[in-house]
């Protein structure tokens, strides 16, 4: 978590008790390239961290794959709209090598 915890710090000011118990909140998982961190038509209820690797967003248009975004080491990302309106994801998320995230729900 020293990843995380470094990048908190250089965006603000936290003292280390406020920041372990930030981290504590968090879990590391990790995916083999390929490997799917969400489907579409599944429930997004993540927020993560990229400790090493990276994913693709991407969703199906006329059964042809779209990358919307590409994520890699010390960034933030999630699927918001599923996340913010409780509703299913249109998108995919895919491990693009292997990678380890930090997840909160």
């Amino acid at each position: 978590m020293d990843e995380l915890a470094s990048f908190i710090k250089s965006k603000i000011n936290i003292d280390d008790q406020d920041l372990e118990n930030i981290l504590s909140y968090f879990k590391e998982v990790s995916f083999k390239k390929d490997a799917y961190v969400l489907r579409e038509h599944h429930y997004s209820t993540n927020y993560y961290f990229v400790k090493s690797g990276g994913v693709r967003i991407w969703f199906d248009k006329g059964g042809e794959p779209v990358t919307a975004w590409l994520i890699f080491e010390n960034d933030f990302f999630s699927e918001l709209s599923g996340l913010k309106s409780g509703k299913t994801t249109r998108f995919n998320i895919q491990a693009i090598t292997d990678t380890t995230l930090l997840a909160i729900d």
